[in-house]
């Protein structure tokens, strides 16, 4: 059986919905480079663009190699935050093992080996590094937190899964909103 292979990355696959109205499908990667062209997503559905935000921001926990095979993600966040419209705000989270308890590292080798196994694979990014990501966008208050302490009073009993960590670090996913 012959295997297949798609790259999410490069492959066009994704909808949108140019300034005069046309709607094309580009890779990830063009979707966020040239977000500046495109005035929306072009799901067939309002669920598939909702789908299609949470994998950006989901994409930089992937490598995104560059000509030379070096990870681009700063270079891309920082065009990214460049053709934000003025007043937009910027989400990130991000899997990392900075600060994450050592009763832990196992799990998080078993996470780094799934995605090495597969074409996209898993990067950590220390907290500063995620932070930079936010380049000079003021936080939103928590400010970056990990996401159990992010505005545990807003989880919804009827929504949200109920997570019990010993500590809020075991969440390995540090978030943000700037």
């Amino acid at each position: 059986m012959e295997t297949m292979e798609f790259n999410l990355l490069r492959e066009p696959w994704v909808r949108v919905r140019t300034q005069d109205g046309t709607i094309r499908t580009v890779s990830l990667t063009d979707a966020l480079l040239h977000a500046h062209a495109y005035v929306d997503l072009a799901g067939e559905m309002p669920t598939q663009d909702a789908a299609m935000l949470r994998l950006l921001l989901a994409v930089l926990h992937v490598q995104q190699p560059g000509p030379d095979g070096e990870d681009i993600s700063p270079q891309v966040m920082q065009r990214y935050r460049e053709l934000l419209s003025p007043g937009s705000y910027l989400a990130i989270s991000h899997l990392s093992d900075d600060g994450v308890p050592p009763e832990m590292d196992q799990k998080l080798v078993g996470i780094k080996q799934m995605y090495d196994n597969s074409s996209s694979p898993v990067i950590w990014r220390s907290r500063a590094e995620i932070g930079a990501l936010f380049g000079d966008f003021e936080m939103m208050e928590p400010g970056m937190s990990w996401t159990y302490e992010w505005h545990p009073e807003d989880r919804s009993p009827n929504h949200s899964p109920e997570l019990d960590f010993s500590a809020p670090e075991e969440s390995v996913i540090w978030a943000g909103v700037g």
